[in-house]
């Protein structure tokens, strides 16, 4: 998480000096060219959602863990270190 913050904040920078003439492809392979700022944006908000709770009341830091799902316990925001690639699962 701390490499994560700190490739969000120097995107932001390089999006400073460049401004909005400069863009990358983002996802790559879609074709769709945006700005630093917007991909530094879409990386933030894609940490988020590790931790906000999605439609169906699971949060996915909490994987498929049962008793971190449980209603009395969702509340209770583990902050992990790592996480999985694949499912968010801390």
């Amino acid at each position: 998480m701390p490499t994560n913050y700190l490739l969000v904040e120097s995107l932001t920078r390089f999006y400073d000096y460049f401004g909005d003439d400069f863009t990358v492809e983002y996802p790559i392979g879609s074709g769709q060219q945006i700005t630093l700022k917007a991909v530094a944006s879409e990386l933030m908000n894609r940490l988020i959602s590790l931790f906000t709770v999605d439609a169906t009341g699971r949060r996915p830091a909490f994987g498929q863990h049962p008793k971190y799902q449980d209603p009395y316990f969702r509340d209770y925001v583990l902050f992990y270190e790592y996480f999985d690639g694949d499912n968010g699962r801390g």
